[in-house]
């Protein structure tokens, strides 16, 4: 701690003695355009100033009076105003205070801004007056400067961290970010007995479907709710929300009352097998084995709109309002508008050399994956849309899930990678799984993930989940 503290005051006294120099010049009245001395500029004359010696008595002038000045080599003589004492944070004007003590709080939280999370927790611990600086705007900025409005609105979301300050906020991310460097805890979720295909997760519900059976878990205990077989036909994907499940069969896709499991409807002229599905509350968009791509009510089954544009299977989709984007194993993405009568495509886009097996839509940004072992990052606005590549994986990349800050992908090569949304950098990677990694979502300190090896694991970051990790 000693020798802590003792770096850090290295360091604010040099953050003073600038502070001091350009406090000395405020108070000189010189006209405005006076070059600010830097730490490194040559010391100042003393504050004392006296006139030369001319056989008479030294006469000395004080600080904030006018008297003559005399120059060499001039023979005459020039008025000026000599320098003040420094404004102390008291309002008087005295020999300056080498410690924050003796600036104005303006200046200290200036000074304050420049230190990290943990420097700024020892200044809280010398007075009364630096904690009450410290603790307040100081924090704000290291919150805005490392974290940003992202972590915040995510956080607000969270039971335990409404009310928190800005330094609770920026010391629960530092933790956050110390488990997600940890590994985090991982948790097994056992049950099917077939590879898994998709999974999905609402609140605290989680659903997981394999070939026979889609299984209901409850992610706050993690222990198994429900199970819904289908005896008659495979099961190729599905959806749910808080009315309705949705599951695609070879021959048509039927929607039930999602707690009574009621079968309300089926699709109607399906031709191709769905293996792609999402839906709202009032429409439904279904891409099919035979790359065509439909718009359907949500209320009572009907097509709407028929798309053509694939060639090959539509292995995923995404939707955000009127925005469809697909991806197919002819190595395309394209992004449709259902906001007219008959759809259009809006844009192709072109990079990947195998099939795309994973896409995510958010705002003008796209993020897709592929069995040429790529994630793509495409920006919709942009003459150039293809915007970044992220290169790491060996096998094929199977999903990937972005949000502000980090970019989750799964691959058969059966462990996890997460990257920084910013730099693009591969950051960390988690192994568990036996088999490929078929499917996963990610929201902001919890991956969830399934693979063929028939299992499902719960990856938890967040630091209430068990005992705190120590700083």
């Amino acid at each position: 701690m000693r020798c802590s503290l003792t770096n850090l005051q290295r360091n604010l006294l040099t953050a003073l003695d600038a502070l001091n120099s350009l406090e000395l010049i405020i108070g000189e009245e010189e006209p405005a355009g006076v070059a600010i001395p830097s730490r490194h500029s040559p010391p100042r004359a003393p504050l004392l100033l006296q006139q030369p010696h001319h056989g008479g008595p030294t006469r000395t002038t004080t600080p904030g009076t006018t008297s003559p000045t005399y120059y060499a080599g001039e023979g005459r003589k020039r008025r000026r105003t000599t320098r003040a004492m420094p404004l102390q944070r008291d309002g008087s004007r005295s020999a300056p205070d080498p410690t924050l003590l003796g600036l104005l709080p303006e200046s200290v939280l200036r000074i304050l801004a420049y230190l990290d999370p943990r420097s700024l927790c020892q200044v809280s611990l010398t007075c009364i007056y630096l904690k009450s600086l410290a603790d307040s705007l100081p924090w704000q900025a290291l919150f805005d400067q490392k974290l940003g409005l992202t972590w915040l609105v995510l956080r607000s979301l969270r039971e335990h961290s409404a009310g928190l300050s800005w330094k609770g906020h920026v010391i629960e991310a530092l933790k956050v970010s110390r488990k997600w460097e940890l590994g985090g805890t991982q948790t097994t979720l056992t049950g099917h007995k077939k590879a898994i295909k998709s999974l999905q997760f609402r609140r605290n519900r989680l659903l997981t479907c394999d070939e026979t059976v889609i299984k209901e878990w409850d992610l706050e205990t993690l222990k198994l709710k429900d199970s819904f077989a289908n005896l008659d036909q495979k099961f190729l994907t599905f959806r749910f929300d808080e009315e309705k499940l949705m599951v695609s069969t070879a021959d048509t896709v039927r929607v039930y009352e999602q707690h009574t499991k009621k079968l309300l409807f089926d699709l109607e002229d399906i031709f191709s097998p769905i293996i792609s599905l999402r839906f709202d509350s009032e429409r439904i968009w279904t891409g099919a084995w035979n790359g065509s791509i439909a718009l359907w009510s949500a209320r009572d089954g009907k097509k709407m709109v028929d798309m053509s544009g694939h060639s090959k299977p539509i292995y995923c989709m995404d939707t955000q309002e009127d925005l469809i984007v697909t991806g197919s194993s002819d190595k395309w993405l394209k992004v449709w508008s259902s906001s007219s009568s008959g759809g259009s495509c809006l844009h192709t886009l072109k990079g990947h050399t195998k099939t795309v097996q994973s896409v995510q839509l958010e705002g003008h940004l796209i993020f897709s994956s592929s069995k040429d072992a790529s994630i793509r990052l495409w920006d919709i606005r942009s003459p150039s849309p293809l915007i970044g590549r992220l290169n790491g994986h060996t096998a094929d990349v199977t999903c990937v899930r972005f949000d502000a800050t980090k970019i989750v992908s799964g691959s058969a090569e059966q462990n996890i990678k997460v990257w920084d949304m910013r730099t693009h950098r591969w950051m960390y990677n988690f192994v568990g799984h036996s088999a490929g990694v078929s499917c996963l979502e990610f929201i902001n300190a919890m991956i969830i993930s399934a693979a063929e090896d028939a299992e499902v694991k719960v990856w938890r970051f967040d630091y209430g989940v068990e005992q705190d990790v120590e700083d």
